[in-house]
């Protein structure tokens, strides 16, 4: 799980919804914000580490593993990482006071 590519969904669903606002397509605004809120609230519960106080990237075995738990602690030290790119949330607002 990338912080980035996460991140990037969250703000072209932001673009997506402003643009369908300009558009007079309520429907799709709703549709798209409401995206956007889930991918913001996963990265927030996933990604986020309380004792490191940084945004983690969990970097899977293969395209089709699967995390069983989403604790840092508990996890295979080889496999979670510790990233330049944990910055990436606050350049899109998604922390707000969540992290602080």
């Amino acid at each position: 799980m990338r912080t980035t590519l996460n991140c990037y969904l969250y703000a072209n669903m932001r673009a997506i919804a402003a643009i369908a606002e300009k558009a007079g397509r309520m429907d799709l605004n709703e549709t798209f914000i409401g995206k956007s809120e889930m991918i913001k609230q996963l990265i927030r519960e996933r990604l986020w580490d309380d004792k490191e106080g940084f945004y983690r990237c969990v970097p899977l075995k293969n395209r089709l593993a699967h995390v069983d738990n989403w604790s840092f602690d508990k996890m295979d030290p080889a496999f979670v990482a510790k990233e330049l790119w944990g910055f990436i949330p606050w350049y899109f607002n998604i922390p707000g006071n969540y992290s602080a």
